[in-house]
């Protein structure tokens, strides 16, 4: 079937284009209309050296690639514009690569690509209107620390829009196929099916969200499949009266199965917000869920939870707070009960402003878990891996061996396994873990964020209450200088059951500076904390210069430093450091050209790391008309000195374009 559609799409568009190229107008007749195709074109010419060294390898990779795609385009209607019309795009594709390294031969090879993008729309004034389309893209993913890879996706689907007044809807299928090839070799197939609808009367509205995913994902000789059904139902209804009041009623069913992973369950959630006059509001919410998790296993979730909010004199702002929470799963049951107080402060000064805050929270919890259940299961913990840099799990005492880094895709959902000491490193300080990238082979890409699935052996249980207090003040003065400082603490009381040998003590004292003048901004943070977990004192400084030496021409400097200190290493190796230095320039030449050149280097040293970055790239731009133009060289050096490995990275790119015309 989906070959048929490229099939026939490929003809219509080839016809349509003969046609022009015969008679060379748009053609215009009784019962169709072809626009005379648009014509559009890139070229590129890319070279990247890649060279790793270390103790454990040696190696230099030169890739060579020549890429070009031409662009046509058409539109048009067939019988009547009523009735049906089109826009279609054809886009083939050619790739030629040359491989060369020190140890192995050179390697060449060209890969073809019929791109297309279609799309036929139905019957658009009726009160019925059905959509065709349907695309086919390749996509490159380049990463410094890995080879490239390729991604080829395919896109075809239907799209029925009811647009009756009472009860619009639109009804959605989809079916994705995307194969990656290169330093990953995967595959994805989707299909999925959305029903959206909509009701809209003067007192509020409601939405129904129904939809299904069928995903198949394949990598590295592993394939996991997912299904998922979920349905969502909201309603929002506005009180008429003296005093106004909204009530959002939304209810939802979820029932998701993998080959290793089963949610099936309902949830319930009722928001009701009064405003009782024009500085006093109310605001109460109860939620609820249920799920079924498989092998005898449920997850249930209870809350309730009070605010109201008052505004004295429009300077102060009193917030008051009471809330109750149940949490049931298979390590047990907590409850919790929460009530606050938390006062703002702002007022206007000559020269500035002070803004206040303080709040006071006292929070009780009961604790009742399955004492048969030693090590506790944590999963799709998300991170956000940068660099690096290390990034701390949420719980103490991890079996390592348990640990799984697994990609997380762009619609939320789970993808591929990553691979430890290929993709990611494992470090252990004390009781607490820490996840970082891998250099040099990671195919994680840099500032992207993960699932991690662990296990950890939970604490002995007992009934505490935690007291919480935080204290701040800001000054502005004079639109330049802003100086704040901020007090956070928190004490955890034992109540009930067996008492630790340690409660959870946190003092978090901040103070910073920044001032901006003219063309520099300078900032300085000192931060100290006192705790029974992870005890740190840091500080950090920035400073920022800005030049604008001519009206085409833009000159930027930024340089930071900063040290964090583990106090409870003690010694002399107790602290990282980093230190960052960055320079940029950009310069239009004339209204169609501009120049840009970039220059970094970063630096950390500490207990687990010490790494050096450096980099310098430069572009050149340009446009004429329709055309575009793009000459770009970049070079970066990786060190990594506890590991003694070296990755150092030269590109060049030459790219030519034709806007569709």
């Amino acid at each position: 079937m989906k070959q048929c559609a490229i099939k026939i799409v490929s003809l219509i568009v080839s016809s349509a284009i003969t046609a022009v190229l015969l008679y060379g107008q748009t053609y215009a007749l009784d019962y169709y209309h072809i626009s005379r195709p648009r014509l559009g074109f890139e070229v590129s010419y890319e070279f990247e050296r890649d060279k790793r060294s270390g103790p454990f390898i040696e190696r230099r990779n030169d890739t060579t690639t020549y890429s070009e795609r031409l662009d046509i385009d058409t539109n048009g209607w067939f019988y009547h514009k009523a009735l049906v019309e089109f826009d279609l795009t054809l886009s083939p594709e050619w790739e030629q690569i040359t491989e060369e390294s020190e140890d192995t031969d050179k390697e060449e090879s060209r890969t073809f690509l019929q791109g297309y993008d279609a799309e036929f729309v139905f019957l658009q004034y009726k009160p019925y209107t059905l959509t065709l389309f349907g695309n086919k893209r390749l996509s490159t993913l380049n990463s410094n620390l890995a080879q490239k890879s390729k991604i080829e996706a395919d896109t075809y689907g239907a799209r029925l829009n009811l647009k009756y007044k009472v009860l619009p809807a639109i009804l959605d299928y989809t079916h994705y196929d995307s194969k990656q090839s290169g330093f990953i070799d995967a595959s994805t197939t989707k299909d999925e099916v959305r029903l959206n609808m909509r009701h809209d009367e003067h007192f509020g509205n409601t939405r129904l969200d129904m939809v299904y995913t069928d995903v198949v994902d394949s990598a590295r000789l592993t394939e996991l499949s997912l299904i998922s059904k979920e349905v969502f139902l909201q309603n929002i209804y506005n009180f008429q009266g003296g005093t106004k009041a909204s009530l959002t009623s939304s209810a939802g069913y979820r029932d998701r199965k993998s080959d290793t992973y089963l949610e099936r369950g309902l949830s319930w959630y009722e928001n009701l917000l009064l405003n009782h006059k024009r500085n006093l509001t109310t605001n109460y919410n109860l939620h609820y869920e249920s799920y079924d998790l498989g092998d005898s296993k449920r997850r249930e979730y209870q809350s309730l939870d009070f605010q109201l909010n008052h505004l004295l004199y429009e300077n102060l702002t009193t917030s008051l707070r009471a809330d109750t929470s149940k949490n049931h799963n298979d390590s047990g049951q907590d409850s919790s009960y929460r009530t606050g107080l938390e006062w703002g402060y702002f007022r206007k000064i000559p020269g500035g402003s002070i803004n206040a805050t303080m709040s006071h929270a006292y929070m009780i919890v009961d604790r009742q878990p399955n004492l048969s259940a030693i090590m506790t299961e944590v999963r799709d913990e998300v991170k956000l891996l940068s660099g690096n840099s290390m990034v701390f799990l949420g719980n103490r005492n991890v079996e390592k061996a348990s640990i799984r880094v697994i990609e997380k895709k762009a619609d939320g959902l789970r993808g591929q396994i990553y691979l430890e000491n290929t993709d990611y490193e494992v470090a252990v300080i004390g009781d607490y873990t820490a996840i970082s990238r891998k250099t040099g082979t990671t195919t994680i890409p840099d500032g992207a964020e993960v699932f991690i699935d662990y296990e950890y052996v939970s604490e002995p249980p007992f009934d505490y209450g935690v007291f919480d207090r935080s204290y701040g003040m800001t000054f502005n003065l004079w639109n330049s200088l802003k100086i704040h400082y901020r007090l956070i603490r928190s004490k955890q009381r034992f109540l009930r059951g067996a008492e630790p040998d340690t409660l959870r003590r946190y003092n978090n004292e901040t103070i910073g500076l920044e001032y901006r003048w003219k063309w520099s901004t300078t900032a300085v943070e000192y931060s100290n904390i006192s705790s029974t977990e992870r005890p740190t004192e840091g500080w950090k400084a920035t400073e920022v210069l800005v030049f604008r030496p001519t009206d085409r021409s833009y000159l930027n400097f930024s340089a930071a430093a900063g040290a964090t200190r583990f106090k409870e290493l003690g010694g002399a190796d107790d602290s990282e450091k980093y230190q960052q230095y960055k320079a940029n320039y950009q310069m239009m030449l004339s209204q169609r050209q501009r120049l840009s050149a970039e220059n970094f280097l970063n630096r950390t040293s500490g207990v687990i790391h010490k790494t050096q970055d450096a980099g310098f790239s430069a572009a050149y731009e340009w446009s004429y008309n329709i055309y575009k133009g793009l000459i770009k060289y970049t070079v970066s050096n990786e060190k990594n000195m506890t590991s003694r490995e070296n990755f150092i990275n030269h590109l060049v790119m030459v790219t030519i374009k034709r806007e569709l015309f």
